[in-house]
C-alpha cells in the first residue's frame, strides 16, 4: 500500500486549507459519537473512498486520522452490517486493552549500565515522547539548571477540562509556558496543579522518563540516565471505559488497562506534532497486548509503519514481559490429517477467558468445542464474512465467537483467518478446542491467550511454546525492539518476551540490560528498577543520543531504524556456543561502550562510506538499497582493489 504522507489532518474534516468540502466528520462532531453509550468505536483500515461511501448510512460514521486509517463509530449490533456493505475495510480491531510493561522495584544495589565519561551524547536538540502514566514535571530531574522546565508538551488523556489539542477527540494539552508558570508558583509557595493539574499518581511514567533523560543533580548524585538534555514530550493514557472494559470481561481489573484507540490517538499526536516541529522524535510507549497475529499487522503496527516513512520519527520498545507464561501455541495439521485437539487449562477462580486463532490463508477451519464437563459442540456454524458472530451456551458458559480477516503487513498480499473467542461464566479445567481443517495447504495456526495480567491462576495452553510471546506492537516493521536481560546474573530476564515474529523475522534485535537500575519515583525517591519497561526506557535512551549524534550533529542524518538495527548489532557481546540470531537475545547482548566507540569511529570517516564495521556502497536514499559488509571482508576487498 501506498502511504503516502499528508502533513494536514483538516483535509479530511470537513474543510481543507484550501476551503475544499471533504467527508468525515469534525472533531467536535465525533466526540460526541466517542462519548456515546450507543456507539461502538473501532480503529480501521481501509482503501478506495470509504468516507464517501459510508456517508450514505446513519448507523455508522467515520473521522478520518490520515489517508488510509480512521475512527469508525458504529451503532451498537450493526457491525457485521457496516463490514458486509462496505468491503472498503480491509482491517478492523475494536478497542482492545493495552497494560503497562513490567517493571518493579528490586533489591537495594544498582548496576550502572552507562559511563557518562564514555560519550559527549547527551540527547540534546532531541526529543524523548513516553506514552504511559505521566510525569512528575515539578522534579528538578526534568528541569534545566536555571529551573525551566525541558519538558515540551504534556497531553493529559485523563482530563477534560482544558485546551484539546487539536484534531483529537478528548483530554487536555499543556504546553511548556503552562508548565514554567506552574513551576514557579510552586517555588513561591503555591499550588502549582491550579495552572497544570497532570499528575503522575503511580508513579510508572516518571521512573520511565528518569531513566531516558533524567538529569543528575550532584556529582555523587547517580541516577541511570542516557540523555540528560533531552526534551520531552509526555502522552498520560486514561483508563479504558468501563463499557469496552466489560467487553473483555477484565472491568475489575486494578492495575491500569488502557484503551488500544488512545494508544493509537498517542501515536497520531507524537506524530502531528514532529510533522509540525521537524525535530527528532524517539518515541516509547510503555504499554503492550497480546491482540493481534504477532507479525505486523494488528492496526497499532500498521498505522506505526505508515507514520515513520519519516525518517526523524522512530519507535522503540521492548518484546514485554510475556515470555514466562503458557500464553502461545502453533501446532501444524499432520500430513493426511483434518482434525487437531488444543487443550486450555482453566483456573476455578477464572470467570471469563479470551483467545485468539490465527490461520494463514488460503487454509480455512472450523471448529468444535468441549467443555471440561464433556459437554459438546462438534461443529460451530459460523460464515466466513468478515465481521460474523456467533453466541453459544455450553453447559453453564456463554462462548462467542467472532470471525474477521486480517490484512498482512506492507508487500504480502494476503487475508489471513482469525476467530476470537470469548468465554463467560467460565467453568474451570480443561478446554478442549477442535480445529478441523476444511482447506489445507500451510497447515500451521496459531493461538494466543490474553495477555498474562488477565489471567488467574494456572490458567494457559497446556501445550504452549515460549516462542512469539513478544507483545504488540513490538512486532511493527518499523520499530527496534529489545529483549530484556539481567546483566546481574548473566542471563535472559525470566518474563522477557520471546521472538520471533509469526511472520519469521528477527525480532528482538538485541537484548538490553534491564536488571537493578537506579531511577527516581514521585517525590524525587530514588530506586532501584527492573524489568521489560527498564529495558525499553535504556533503549530508547540510547537511540534519542543516536539521533543527537546522526542528526543533530549530523553525522548520518538519514539514520533510521534499519541503521539503528545495524549499529546495534554490530556493537553487540555474543556467548561462545550460542547460536545467533535467536529468540532470546536476538543478535546478541548490547555493548553499550562499544556502540559509543562505534559511533565515534564512524564520525571520524569521511563521505559516510564506512560504519561501525560495516559499510554502504552507493547509499542513496531514493534507491533504499543497503549494502552491508562485515569490517573483515571490507578490509580485504579494500586490501584487493
Amino acid at each position: 500500500m501506498d502511504y503516502t504522507r499528508h502533513t494536514s489532518l483538516l483535509k479530511y474534516n470537513k474543510v481543507d486549507r484550501e476551503g475544499n468540502v471533504q467527508i468525515g466528520l469534525t472533531a467536535e462532531e465525533a466526540r460526541k459519537y466517542y462519548l456515546d453509550e450507543n456507539y461502538e468505536t473501532y480503529f480501521v483500515e481501509y482503501i478506495g473512498d470509504l468516507p464517501n461511501q459510508i456517508s450514505n448510512v446513519d448507523f455508522a460514521h467515520i473521522y478520518m486520522t490520515n489517508r488510509f486509517f480512521a475512527l469508525l463509530f458504529v451503532k451498537k449490533g450493526m457491525i457485521s452490517e457496516v463490514l458486509r456493505m462496505f468491503p472498503q475495510i480491509i482491517n478492523l480491531e475494536r478497542s482492545a486493552p493495552f497494560t503497562l510493561l513490567g517493571m518493579s522495584e528490586t533489591g537495594d544495589v544498582a548496576d550502572i549500565i552507562i559511563n557518562r565519561e564514555d560519550t559527549s551524547l547527551n540527547g540534546s536538540g532531541v526529543l524523548a515522547a513516553i506514552i504511559a502514566t505521566g510525569i512528575d514535571y515539578l522534579n528538578p530531574r526534568f528541569m534545566n539548571s536555571d529551573n525551566t522546565t525541558r519538558i515540551l508538551t504534556i497531553w493529559d488523556q485523563s482530563i477534560n477540562d482544558g485546551n484539546i489539542p487539536p484534531g483529537l477527540l478528548f483530554g487536555t494539552q499543556f504546553t511548556r509556558e503552562n508548565i514554567n508558570e506552574a513551576i514557579k508558583v510552586s517555588e513561591s509557595g503555591g499550588n502549582p496543579y491550579d495552572i497544570v493539574s497532570h499528575r503522575d499518581e503511580v508513579g510508572y511514567g516518571t521512573a520511565i522518563a528518569g531513566i531516558v533523560g533524567g538529569r543528575n543533580l550532584r556529582d555523587m548524585d547517580i541516577i541511570t540516565s542516557f540523555a540528560p538534555n533531552c526534551e520531552f514530550v509526555i502522552v498520560k493514557l486514561k483508563s479504558m471505559k468501563r463499557s469496552n472494559a466489560e467487553l473483555w470481561g477484565i472491568e475489575n481489573y486494578e492495575q491500569g488497562v488502557y484503551d488500544s484507540n488512545d494508544v493509537v490517538a498517542a501515536f497520531r499526536y507524537i506524530d502531528e506534532l514532529q510533522q509540525r516541529l521537524r525535530r527528532p522524535v524517539v518515541v516509547y510507549s510503555a504499554t503492550g497486548t497480546n491482540l493481534g497475529g504477532h507479525d505486523g499487522g494488528a492496526i497499532a503496527e500498521r498505522y506505526i509503519d505508515s507514520i515513520t516513512i519519516n525518517r526523524n520519527l522512530i519507535f522503540a520498545t521492548s518484546t514485554g514481559d510475556q515470555g514466562n507464561t503458557p500464553i502461545h501455541l502453533r501446532e501444524t495439521f499432520p500430513q493426511g490429517s483434518i482434525e487437531k485437539q488444543v487443550k486450555i487449562q482453566v483456573s476455578e477462580e477464572e470467570k471469563n477467558l479470551n483467545f485468539f486463532l490465527y490461520v494463514i490463508a488460503p487454509d480455512q477451519v472450523s471448529i468444535g468445542i468441549i467443555s471440561p464437563n464433556g459437554d459438546r459442540i462438534e461443529r460451530v456454524n459460523i460464515e466466513p464474512i468478515n465481521g460474523a458472530e456467533v453466541t453459544l451456551t455450553l453447559g453453564g458458559s456463554s462462548i462467542t465467537i467472532q470471525y474477521f480477516t486480517e490484512k498482512k503487513g506492507p508487500g504480502v498480499n494476503r487475508l489471513d483467518q482469525r476467530l476470537d473467542f470469548f468465554i463467560r461464566n467460565t467453568a474451570g479445567g480443561v478446554w478442549t478446542i477442535i480445529i478441523f481443517g476444511e482447506y489445507v495447504l500451510n497447515g500451521e495456526y496459531d493461538l494466543w491467550l490474553e495477555q498474562k495480567q488477565f489471567l488467574k491462576g494456572n490458567t494457559g495452553f497446556i501445550e504452549a511454546i515460549p516462542n512469539t510471546t513478544l507483545m504488540t506492537p513490538s512486532t511493527a516493521t518499523n520499530i527496534v525492539v529489545c529483549s530484556t536481560y539481567n546483566q546481574v546474573e548473566g542471563k535472559l530476564y525470566i518474563d522477557s518476551g520471546k521472538g520471533f515474529t509469526r511472520d519469521g523475522r528477527i525480532v528482538p534485535t538485541i537484548a538490553i540490560p534491564g536488571q537493578n537500575i537506579r531511577t527516581i519515583v514521585a517525590n524525587n525517591k530514588s530506586v532501584i528498577m527492573s524489568g521489560p519497561a527498564v529495558a525499553g526506557a535504556v533503549l530508547a535512551g540510547i537511540v534519542t543520543l543516536m539521533y543527537q549524534w546522526g542528526v543533530v550533529l549530523g553525522n548520518d542524518i538519514n539514520i533510521y531504524y534499519s541503521k539503528i538495527k545495524s549499529y546495534f548489532i554490530s556493537s553487540t557481546t555474543k556467548e561462545k556456543n550460542q547460536e545467533y540470531p535467536n529468540i532470546e537475545t536476538g543478535f546478541g547482548v548490547l555493548n553499550v561502550k562499544k556502540l559509543f566507540q562505534t559511533l565515534n569511529e564512524a564520525s571520524q570517516l569521511q563521505n559516510g562510506t564506512e560504519r561501525h564495521g560495516a559499510i554502504e556502497l552507493d547509499c542513496k536514499e531514493e534507491s533504499g538499497l543497503f549494502i552491508c559488509i562485515p569490517r573483515d571482508i571490507y578490509k580485504r576487498i579494500k586490501e584487493i582493489l
